[in-house]
């Protein structure tokens, strides 16, 4: 199998270098960019190496990594990751924890990457399977896992049309601890050994809070005052949403006169998208990074990478974007672990368990509308008992989550030598 794809990439590869080359010069590759020819820096002894493609796996990865740090100070963590957006996470929230951050090398150049990078262990967080990467730190020794791993439902509905490459990647799975049973169930039925694919829960439980910033601390930073309420619409991924909130914002705040707005585009080149829709509804809206202390602004946009998990410690509420669209939803765990009850679309598949949890416990609503959005945060924001009862809820639903990192540790500790 692994003749047959790399004879492939060779007869694909005018397409897929002009795609790289176009990247590098006209795009987001130009950072670093001999790192997707598997040039990156050389590792000083065998390494522990952690991929996480984008911002959503990266931020899974952080607390493997930090607990792996801790309970293992003597490794040598390689973290690499595909997109600038990974890349910027991996720089702010990671760069202590680890020995070297780089771009993973695309899978023609992993041969490179992989005689470089000396790995003991490859561990791939969720759904990323690269078969040449998998192949060569095999042939090198090392241990391949899949952490967190995960099956979205468009991903396993493809799947079957790739079923020959599934089945090759995941062979070469070492062990795979998914997020969930249907996980689980779903790897080993394309290709992963039933044997040695378990189910360890979503390290992005294990997030860890900083609690030398609370809300009001973050309020203070946004230049709100300390009586005001904040609503907070975390990884909007359209206008749609992002119409959605403020017109759910609109009618909420002539009930709640002390409501502010904070949108946050899952995308930073959306910031302009967003500011134009706040204008068009007659909103006076505030980049985050142009405050500087207090203002009258009713709606802020963040336009910063690495604070809104941190931010939803401040939030009353939660919109969850990603959901209202058939984009298949974003983080609902970040705001859950901050005590901020969730609101979402109904379209919310690849974080179907988190939501229905969520639901479950009576801390995550689901809604279709704007008008039904503003209703129910209404109900939520004009009754404070009702308010505290769901934020406690929503903590204590993230509590009991807790504990996949710990264990994905085993499985990396269970394979290095002390």
């Amino acid at each position: 199998m692994i003749l047959v794809y790399n004879i492939a990439l060779l007869l694909t590869a005018p397409i897929w270098l002009a795609y790289a080359l176009y990247r590098i010069i006209f795009g987001t590759w130009r950072s670093d960019w001999q790192h997707r020819f598997g040039f990156v820096p050389r590792s000083s002894r065998p390494s522990v190496w952690i991929h996480a493609v984008s911002v959503g796996e990266m931020i899974a990865a952080i607390p493997v990594i930090k607990a792996l740090r801790k309970q293992r100070p003597q490794s040598y963590i390689v973290l690499t990751t595909t997109t600038p957006g990974g890349r910027e996470i991996a720089d702010r929230q990671a760069a202590e924890w680890v020995d070297q951050i780089a771009y993973f090398p695309l899978d023609p150049f992993a041969w490179i990457g992989v005689r470089r990078i000396r790995p003991t262990v490859l561990a791939l967080m969720e759904s990323e399977f690269w078969l040449n990467a998998q192949w060569f730190a095999k042939r090198q020794g090392a241990t391949v896992l899949l952490l967190n791993g995960r099956v979205s439902d468009r991903t396993y509905r493809r799947a079957p049309r790739f079923r020959f490459y599934y089945r090759a990647a995941l062979g070469l799975i070492d062990q795979a601890l998914a997020q969930t049973q249907t996980d689980a169930d779903r790897l080993t039925a394309l290709g992963a050994d039933a044997a040695r694919t378990v189910v360890a829960g979503n390290t992005k439980f294990d997030e860890a809070l900083d609690e030398t910033e609370s809300g009001a601390q973050w309020k203070t930073t946004l230049g709100l005052p300390p009586e005001s309420k904040l609503l907070v619409t975390g990884s909007s991924r359209s206008r749609m949403e992002d119409d959605l909130a403020i017109r759910a914002f609109v009618v909420i705040a002539k009930a709640v006169p002390s409501l502010r707005l904070l949108l946050a585009p899952r995308h930073l080149d959306r910031v302009e998208e967003c500011l134009a829709a706040c204008r068009e509804a007659g909103l006076s809206a505030v980049r985050r990074s142009a405050i500087s202390g207090p203002h009258d602004h009713p709606v802020i946009v963040l336009d910063t990478f690495g604070e809104l998990s941190r931010i939803y410690s401040a939030a009353e509420i939660a919109i969850i974007g990603g959901g209202f669209e058939p984009f298949g939803g974003q983080n609902l765990i970040q705001p859950l672990a901050r005590g901020a009850p969730v609101i979402f679309g109904p379209h919310m598949h690849n974080f179907r368990d988190a939501a229905h949890m969520a639901k479950s416990e009576g801390a995550g609503f689901e809604t279709n509308s704007a008008d039904e959005t503003a209703k129910l945060c209404i109900r939520i924001l004009t009754d404070d008992a009702l308010r505290l009862s769901l934020s406690e809820k929503a903590r204590r639903l993230a509590k009991a989550n807790q504990g996949a990192s710990e264990r994905c540790i085993a499985a990396i500790s269970a394979t290095l030598s002390d």
